[in-house]
């Protein structure tokens, strides 16, 4: 079961931190399938775990009552004299019944001790798995005594003992703010600070951000657009101080112009890092001539190394890839540098007044007070109405054959014997047969009621996590932003284990104890009427109790809720991290921010305990003062009790079980109401608010809609959440069908929220976009956003074979599949991968994030999900960033072939590849500030894209003059006609 927990809470993990390009291709309901698909069978564990407990409880409830029948029946069968009298009938009785209490904890003790075990065994098995030795065998004095700092031999790695800086392909981006990214740990100096932000090109950002350096970024820097967050990994990498700086392909993320930046003010030979060692990973072959040396790599072999004039005039291999290279990248330079990045390096500026605006991620809700009744409502309504029926009248029915069998023996024990001395044998027999009768009664009755509570408890778990799951599928990417992963999760493991057993559990043991106590109370009254007048203060008092407990427990409860999300969501973003921490040896401070969160937690449960163990000392101390009024009163009603010992020794284990139904009527209603904490959350994430439907309501869509693929936008503004500022401001443009359109600007200036816009995952504001004359406002949010595709910048893989990850829908066979593949450049080496579990092809496992892919891999399985739906409309948001150059021209050479009839965005940092495009929409401030056909635009010097381009140096007149569109498109581009409005 906890295997299948694990493997529940993995892919809800994955599901969250990709939400967003689930729902751009619009896969919800596969996702939402595969969960269902683990939740059944870790369903049905439960039912079988939660049946071989109801009869552990009930062979352990019936073991004592086997005890009294075989004991009062060989005492009396022993000796015909020995007659069962009130003294030796309740002493048994309560012997007996100091044993059933321990009886009855051997079911949960067995359940603890094999959860422990299981948990035991997995903590062993993972602290025994391979470790990573820090502690490398190393050469100090070989290497020391040479001028080298680095050595690489045979795959071995040695350097000189120093200080290593690591910026990865993918920026990973704490969830905090700008400054504490960039520290990481090290202490603030503020010269320092600012010449890694001028370096880095981080200065003018800063200067538009709400509180500057100080401004909350989110999970995963989710408010911050793909080049800063590279700038952000980037800057850490210059304040860490080290000796050995590793670059791998940091620069394709960014925009051309800041790349240029970047590596002459960082990397150069008079950057930030000149004198230190700089291994800088990279397919822009541009940067290669301001190299020390170059090493040239070959089916992960080192196939030329030398310094670049070197393997230039030397190596023709690599003469051939540089010139190769170098047309596709048409000549792109990093002697060019973003005029704007040098005049925006000011300081940076005052951020105090902005910092109630910095908070990006809201503090968990925490409920004050008791669990309001539409709670219990709520829970009661998933139960159902049948299983709460049964699960009373059963209870009522172990609840009287258990006061019942006490009755009768009270009568038995009262038996007057013969002249003889003795009781007839009939007699004896018959009393014997109903005491087992009403003993089998009571547990049959008792076993039927926790059979009923256990499908209601299975019940309702499973709807309520089905409607969670529902209602956070349909929840807006907004949410999700400002949300953190592990509180997401959080709800999904810990709540829902409580939902799943311990909630129906706790209601019906309360019920349970509520009946008994009911029972036993009319049953003492009965022979003690004052007895009700002392219990009525006790009973005010017990109430007291309960109320000081319950008000204190609660809110723990719901701290220590709240307290486990930040430990998921640490775990989450340190294992996304682990190659960064390693790399800049700060371990152990991730290890003592984890404890810090633990503690946190921790002391909440301690406080919890030490209030349970104030509530238990006060408990006995009242059922002691029963026990004590009852006896004083027998003992000045003497006269009435005299020669009925009978009723003496039953209203004493009336007395000791009032004590221990009181005790469990006040625990049970304390665990019910903490226990319904974890539905009061769970209801939370049922009433967010959702996106819109995903079926198209209003009216019915052409199935061939888009047809031509014209897009309109009117007047259309819109902003990622309310209360935010507005990203796109009354855009009005007319894309024409068949029309290929590039999309540029500078970084935050809207180009990706034109594409998010596209699929809805942005909503207007004002105006409206058009497609094929349909308003998309009208249409549902799969029905549009399975007609669109979108190849997103980052591709995202999930964990799973590479069938699901192509197709999760199960829409297309393997036919299909296959030859998507090939259309995107990837048959043949998915034909050659093979899993360590031995999976081939589209069964070949993909590993969590597709960590067992390359990047350019990635991209193209991306691009064959895009060839899979045949679109008339794709959006690229910079998809080819951050692969190499040969990879790129895969992607390029496939979109022009198998989307020559389609409208084409692409949301570009390289200039060079949207140059051939129809137009160019220039975006400014969130606003189109040119559209033009990409020879009319560098016409106008004084424009914004005639300065992108002078950034990148394209040499105009050979990228612009001469250039001619691909014929497919220039045929397409002239049956084009303007979209009708």
């Amino acid at each position: 079961m906890l295997t299948l927990k694990d493997e529940r809470f993995r892919v809800m993990n994955e599901l969250i931190s990709g939400m967003r390009i689930l729902k751009l291709y619009g896969w919800e309901l596969g996702f939402e399938d595969i969960i269902n698909q683990i939740r059944v069978k870790e369903i049905q564990m439960i039912r079988r775990t939660q049946a071989a407990m109801v009869a552990l409880i009930v062979e352990f409830k019936l073991a004592p009552f086997l005890m009294s029948v075989a004991a009062f029946y060989c005492y009396v069968l022993i000796n015909p004299t020995h007659i069962l009298t009130a003294r030796t009938a309740f002493v048994g009785i309560s012997v007996i019944s100091d044993l059933g209490m321990a009886f009855a904890l051997v079911p949960q003790i067995f359940s603890g001790v094999f959860q422990s075990l299981v948990s035991v065994g997995r903590m062993n098995s993972f602290l025994n798995s391979d470790e990573i030795d820090p502690y490398i065998n190393r050469e100090p004095d070989k290497l020391a005594s040479s001028d080298l700092c680095l050595s690489i031999k045979n795959g071995y790695f040695a350097w000189v003992k120093c200080k290593v800086a690591y910026v990865p392909q993918q920026a990973w981006i704490l969830n905090a703010s700008i400054r504490k990214n960039i520290l990481f740990t090290k202490p603030f100096k503020n010269k320092k600070y600012e010449e890694v932000l001028k370096a880095c090109a981080l200065t003018y950002d800063l200067n538009v951000l709400p509180a500057g350096d100080e401004t909350e970024i989110g999970e995963k820097g989710i408010n911050l657009s793909g080049g800063q967050k590279q700038r952000i990994s980037i800057a850490r990498a210059c304040y860490a101080s080290a000796d050995v700086y590793f670059f791998d392909d940091p620069l394709s993320a960014v925009d051309v112009h800041v790349g240029s930046h970047l590596f002459k003010h960082v990397i150069g030979h008079k950057g930030l890092l000149a004198d230190r060692t700089r291994i800088l990973v990279t397919h822009n072959v541009s940067y290669l001539p301001y190299a020390d040396r170059v090493i040239v790599l070959k089916d992960g072999m080192v196939a030329e190394q030398g310094t670049y004039n070197e393997l230039v005039r030397e190596s023709q291999v690599f003469a051939e890839l540089v010139n190769q290279l170098k047309a596709q990248q048409d000549k792109e330079s990093p002697g060019q540098t973003r005029k704007k990045a040098d005049e925006n390096q000011d300081k940076v500026k005052n951020t105090d007044k902005f910092k109630q605006n910095a908070q990006l991620i809201e503090d968990e809700d925490m409920r004050l007070g008791a669990v309001d009744w539409h709670v219990y409502a709520a829970y009661l309504d998933a139960i159902g109405y049948k299983w709460p029926i049964m699960i009373l009248f059963f209870s009522l029915m172990s609840v009287w054959f258990s006061i019942k069998a006490r009755d009768w023996l009270s009568v038995w024990s009262g038996d007057v014997p013969g002249s003889d001395g003795k009781i007839s044998e009939t007699m004896r027999d018959y009393r014997i047969l109903i005491y087992c009768v009403l003993g089998f009664g009571n547990a049959v009755a008792l076993m039927l009621s926790l059979t009923a509570r256990n499908y209601a408890s299975i019940e309702a778990a499973a709807l309520i996590h089905m409607n969670v799951l529902y209602c956070i599928l349909r929840a807006p990417v907004s949410f999700f932003e400002t949300t953190p992963t592990g509180r997401i999760v959080n709800r999904f493991s810990r709540d829902i284990a409580i939902v799943d057993v311990i909630a129906a559990e706790t209601l019906h043991m309360w019920m349970f104890a509520v009946f008994q106590l009911c029972g036993t109370l009319l049953a003492i009254t009965i022979e003690i009427p004052i007895f009700f007048a002392a219990a009525a203060p006790l009973s005010i008092l017990y109430y007291g109790f309960q109320m000081l407990y319950l008000s204190l427990s609660r809110q723990l409860q719901r701290l220590i809720s709240v307290t486990f999300s930040p430990i998921f969501s640490h775990f989450t973003e340190t294992f996304a991290g682990i190659s960064v921490i390693r790399a800049f040896e700060v371990k152990d401070f991730f290890v003592k921010e984890s404890c810090r969160k633990l503690d946190a937690s921790i002391q909440c449960s301690y406080a919890d305990l030490a209030a349970e163990r104030w509530l238990t000392v006060r408990l006995e101390i009242c059922g002691s003062l029963i026990l004590l009024f009852a006896s004083l009163v027998m003992v000045y009603y003497h006269e009435q009790f005299q020669g009925h010992g009978e009723k003496v020794g039953l209203i004493l284990t009336y007395s000791l079980s009032v004590t221990m139904m009181l005790n469990s009527i006040i625990r049970t209603n304390s665990q019910m109401e903490i226990s319904l904490v974890s539905v009061e959350r769970l209801l939370e994430y049922i009433n967010l608010p959702s996106e819109a439907p995903w079926k198209t309501l209003q009216q019915d869509i052409p199935a061939e809609w888009p047809e031509h693929g014209g897009i309109a936008f009117e007047n259309y503004s819109t902003r990622y959440r309310e209360g935010l500022p507005l990203v796109l401001k009354s855009i009005s443009i007319v894309i024409n069908p068949g029309e290929k359109v590039g999309i540029v600007g500078r970084t935050g200036t809207g180009k990706s929220s034109l594409a998010l816009a596209l699929f809805r995952v942005l909503e207007a504001a004002k105006g409206r976009i058009v497609i094929d004359n349909i308003d998309i406002g009208l249409i549902g949010l799969h029905d549009l956003r399975h007609r669109l595709t979108i190849i997103p910048q980052d591709p995202v893989l999930f964990r799973g074979s590479l069938r699901l990850n192509l197709d999760p829908l199960r829409s297309f066979n393997d036919k299909e599949l296959w030859r998507a593949l090939e259309l995107a450049h990837s048959k043949e080496f998915v034909g050659k991968l093979t899993a360590s579990d031995g999976s081939k092809g589209l069964s070949y496992l993909v590993t969590e994030g597709g960590a067992n892919l390359s990047m350019g891999q990635r991209q193209l399985l991306c691009l064959a999900r895009a060839l899979l739906r045949k679109s008339r409309i794709l959006v690229m948001d910079e998809a080819t960033a951050a692969v190499d150059q040969a990879t790129d021209k895969l992607i390029q050479e496939t979109i022009r072939k198998e989307f020559k009839h389609c409208t084409v965005l692409t949301i570009a940092h390289r200039l060079n590849t949207i140059l051939d495009y129809d137009r160019i929409i220039v975006f400014d401030n969130g606003r189109v500030a040119e559209f033009d056909s990409p020879v009319n635009l560098q016409k106008k010097q004084t424009g914004l894209f005639y300065a992108l381009v002078k950034e990148a140096n394209l040499p105009p007149d050979k990228h612009f003059h001469e250039t001619k569109m691909p014929a497919e498109w220039t045929s397409n581009s002239q049956k084009a006609r303007p979209v009708s409005i």
